[in-house]
């Protein structure tokens, strides 16, 4: 079941039909998911939420790696993004919560609750991207101490840096050099981008990482690398 969602997930990727399908077919789940969000039953054509709440699955589709339950982490998105709604709405409303009837969660409630939630999730997938990137650093004899020790501390050298894993990245000849021999195409990029193999080479094992990083499905730490 799983398997099958993830693959009608793929499709939907690239074929607007297959989405629109995929999407359709999936309000009751969406309708579900921002009702209990919002306390109440929200319906389509009449409440904003739902509006927000397809976005958001859309954007999932969008987002999603592959790795865990689509409709997990669909809810996640949703409910990242009525939140940011609800804010919005909060700071223009100047209202203290976002519902005041008998028995409905308040707004503080409720972010804290989603926060939660979200930084427990997240969490656990970064933690997951680390492992399968220590993993993956093994074959270049590199440790997570080596890397964060290796890791460039002032603007100059760290611009230095950026730009050769910019440049590595996006040079198909640098990548296949570099997953052939497991080595950094130096010649390449002196003449490239005119920056010496004496200042690449105290940063090696971090450019080799941020390279795997770019490369694989690490979506958490490639916001480290921003």
């Amino acid at each position: 079941m799983i398997q099958a969602l993830s693959i009608s997930v793929q499709q939907a990727v690239d074929d607007k039909r297959k989405r629109d399908l995929f999407i359709e077919a999936y309000k009751p789940f969406i309708a579900a998911v921002v009702s209990k969000i919002c306390g109440k039953y929200k319906q389509y054509g009449v409440d904003e939420e739902l509006s927000v709440g397809l976005l958001a699955f859309n954007e999932a589709i969008d987002k999603y790696d592959g790795r865990g339950s689509f409709l997990s982490f669909a809810k996640l998105v949703i409910k990242s993004r009525l939140y940011d709604y609800f804010r919005f709405i909060k700071r223009h409303s100047g209202s203290e919560s976002l519902y005041n009837g008998e028995g409905r969660e308040s707004q503080g409630l409720v972010n804290l609750s989603f926060d939660c939630e979200l930084k427990k999730s997240q969490q656990i997938e970064l933690n997951e991207e680390i492992e399968l990137l220590k993993t993956e650093m093994k074959k270049y004899d590199i440790t997570m101490n080596e890397l964060i020790k290796s890791s460039p501390k002032h603007g100059r050298k760290r611009n230095a840096v950026n730009k050769v894993i910019s440049f590595m990245c996006l040079d198909s000849k640098c990548i296949e050099f570099f997953s052939s021999t497991g080595n950094l195409p130096l010649k390449i990029i002196e003449n490239s981008l005119k920056i010496s193999r004496k200042l690449i080479e105290p940063y090696r094992k971090y450019i080799i990482a941020s390279i795997l990083i770019h490369q694989g499905k690490y979506s958490y730490l490639k916001e480290y690398l921003k």
